[in-house]
């Protein structure tokens, strides 16, 4: 008997992770979907930015960003058009909705064997348990990428990403 890896050659693109699609829900019974991007994401991304607050977006990008240029074309382009394979952008939407409320990023480090992850979740949304099931699946995915190492940087002041990490056991370093 052969199998099918014996019929047809190693893909050389990675196909959408279809597995990692998730119907979920957060503390507030607030019914979601969790998602690998796709480029069809570019508009919604735009959406996304306009709730976002400065100081989210510091936290997240270590200094103030005007919004024309988180929403740049190349840049969305970046991170909407993605090899699968080497990195992994995940978004949380609102189930039946088009609003993109999070989203998660894991990516491979080159010539490593470590994952950097980042988070970045609407101000309306914090506290409803959606960056710890966001990080939960970027962890999955690290483990069945078979990284070593999860790595991110923050602000030594973001005490909410600093307590998310360390309920999954992560450690600090400066």
């Amino acid at each position: 008997m052969l199998f099918r890896s014996e019929i047809y050659p190693e893909l050389s693109i990675r196909p959408y992770p279809l597995h990692l699609v998730q119907d979920c829900k957060l503390k507030d019974e607030t019914p979601i979907v969790i998602r690998p991007i796709h480029p069809d994401d570019e508009p919604l991304m735009r959406e996304f930015y306009k709730d976002v607050s400065e100081k989210s977006l510091k936290e997240e990008y270590f200094k103030s960003l005007h919004y024309d240029d988180l929403v740049a074309h190349e840049r969305l382009i970046r991170m909407c058009f993605i090899d699968y394979d080497r990195e992994i952008t995940l978004i949380a939407q609102l189930k039946d909705s088009d609003e993109i409320i999070a989203i998660g990023r894991f990516t491979k480090l080159k010539n490593s064997k470590d994952g950097f992850f980042s988070l970045l979740v609407k101000d309306k949304y914090h506290k409803k348990g959606l960056g710890k099931k966001l990080l939960g699946n970027i962890i999955k995915i690290a483990k069945d990428e078979k990284r070593e190492y999860l790595i991110s940087q923050m602000l030594e002041d973001n005490i909410a990403i600093k307590t998310l990490c360390n309920s999954f056991g992560f450690s600090f370093e400066k």
